[in-house]
């Protein structure tokens, strides 16, 4: 009963998270086209418009998918594509840091709002509200229920086990990759790590994990697009798996600087910092990274 508990949970978080993705791409999709278009004359331009258009729409799937749609009609080359992608995982990580905040039962308010916004004909804004409200509702009964589910001998020595950094990765991308989604992978991970179900070191792989596991679900959506599309999907699996693979090194240091630190949001914190330091470095590494995609890809 408890693993369904858990199974409801995870499925009341991915629904909503889809169908608030969905929300904002319904209600934006043709200005944010526009604005990609005319805001990536550059790769700093490229990359800044990326972070900007995901802060506001928080859904690094329609950057995506628009960049794609902007490569494939010849409005924007491959390299400038790859930046305002690199600049969408830096905007995304805010929707893993807001969904993670700890507020208690005050969700109910959401739906109260929710229901107030219907009486006053803003479907939209109901809409909004509710998803958010299932939102922290999912992850306070995933985080209640977790609590329990970790008492059993063979759950807990699992994680107990699982200290090596690869481990971490490989658990974060394919759990990322069956759920679609990173932000709900970085929101459960860090709900363990707050309950001390997990450690930080393991919290921190995970976390470098999902990052590769979305980019692979975008690697299959672009198997039925065009060789364009392809490109840009593997040039952007590629930077996630380089830039997880070079930073394993720097997880030891990291961790050790933090050993004696309890902070509370340290995955979601970890997240941004992590994508933000990638994300720069990754500019310098633009013209290789679409070489090497254009030698794999004919």
């Amino acid at each position: 009963m408890k693993y369904l508990t858990i199974l409801g949970a995870l499925s009341l978080l991915l629904y909503s998270i889809h169908h608030l993705s969905k929300l904002i791409e319904e209600n934006s999709e043709t200005k944010i086209k526009n604005i990609l278009y005319k805001f990536t004359n550059n790769y700093l331009s490229s990359f800044l418009c990326g972070i900007f258009i995901c802060l506001i729409t928080q859904s690094s799937s329609l950057v995506t998918i628009l960049t794609i749609i902007l490569i494939s009609s010849k409005l924007i080359n491959l390299d400038k594509g790859l930046c305002i992608v690199i600049g969408a995982n830096i905007g995304t990580t805010i929707t893993s840091f807001i969904i993670t905040l700890d507020i208690g039962n005050y969700y109910y308010i959401l739906f109260i709002l929710s229901l107030f916004f219907i009486y006053i004909k803003k479907e939209e804004l109901s809409s909004l509200f509710f998803i958010l409200g299932i939102i922290f509702l999912s992850l306070d009964i995933f985080e209640k229920t977790m609590f329990s589910i970790f008492n059993n001998i063979f759950v807990s020595s699992f994680f107990e086990n699982t200290s090596s950094p690869l481990k971490g990765i490989t658990i974060g991308t394919i759990f990322a990759f069956l759920t679609q989604s990173s932000s709900a992978t970085i929101a459960l991970t860090q709900k363990m790590y707050m309950n001390n179900l997990i450690n930080g070191a393991l919290g921190c792989s995970i976390m470098l994990g999902a990052n590769i596991g979305t980019t692979i679900s975008g690697l299959i959506y672009s198997l039925k697009e065009s060789v364009d599309a392809k490109k840009l999907v593997i040039a952007s699996l590629l930077f996630n798996v380089f830039g997880v693979l070079f930073s394993i090194p720097f997880l030891y240091i990291y961790m050790n600087a933090i050993n004696n630190l309890r902070f509370e949001y340290l995955i979601s914190v970890s997240h941004i910092i992590f994508n933000i330091i990638s994300g720069i470095l990754g500019l310098f590494f633009i013209k290789p990274l679409c070489y090497i995609t254009k030698f794999l890809v004919k």
